[in-house]
């Protein structure tokens, strides 16, 4: 079923189906966790960092990163597709 979104003027407007916001939060959430786990390794060149040195790891990104991968998880779960009943 599609939803439909009617503005003041009765035109309608787009809406993104269920199943696109839900793999695209799974997306989100698979790159955010990577990033969070990529931050945590000292060593390692890490190019968006601006304060201390590049090369240690850097707990305030990871920790960020994280919630971004729990928000999108949330997300996910609140979005997932329906399943038909027979």
């Amino acid at each position: 079923m599609d939803i439909v979104k009617y503005n003041y003027e009765g035109d309608t407007l787009p809406v993104m189906k269920n199943s696109t916001l839900f793999f695209g939060a799974i997306a989100v959430a698979i790159i955010a966790a990577v990033l969070a786990v990529y931050y945590l390794i000292p060593g390692v060149y890490h190019p968006l960092t601006f304060s201390g040195l590049a090369t240690s790891a850097h707990y305030k990104h990871a920790a960020l990163f994280f919630v971004i991968a729990v928000i999108a998880i949330v997300g996910a779960l609140v979005t997932r597709p329906k399943t038909s009943q027979a």
